[in-house]
């Protein structure tokens, strides 16, 4: 069987995003706790709490995506379930880079919240 996976872009993101996987599986809270480490800030907390307004700025949303995407691929890759091929839609690219080995996850952290940080002032 040949697996893909598809990583989403921004405007996927939701409040409450990541609780039930993280509650569910050490490795996806395991994710969660590396991202916030190496971001020095508390997004899974945003992520699951809240409030919507600072999770959709698009400095935390981008963040955000990619860490509940790593959560996910991650445990898929827990359960053994390697893909084939993967692909992102616009910021789930740089996901789709992490999962197939081109970036490293510190790497994905650093681009995450670079971009994400340019994008909001580039819009103001």
């Amino acid at each position: 069987m040949t697996i893909a996976l598809v990583f989403p872009g921004q405007g996927s993101q939701a409040v409450g995003m990541g609780t039930a996987l993280a509650a569910a599986f050490p490795v996806a809270r395991e994710t969660f706790e590396e991202v916030d480490e190496a971001l020095k800030q508390n997004l899974f907390k945003l992520m699951s709490e809240g409030p919507e307004d600072a999770l959709v700025l698009t400095e935390n949303a981008q963040p955000a995506i990619g860490t509940i995407s790593m959560g996910y691929f991650n445990f898929l890759k827990s359960l053994e379930i390697n893909p084939d091929a993967v692909a992102g839609h616009s910021y789930g690219e740089f996901t789709a880079l992490h999962a197939s080995g081109v970036l490293s996850a510190n790497d994905l952290f650093t681009i995450s919240e670079k971009r994400g940080s340019i994008m909001a002032n580039g819009c103001e």
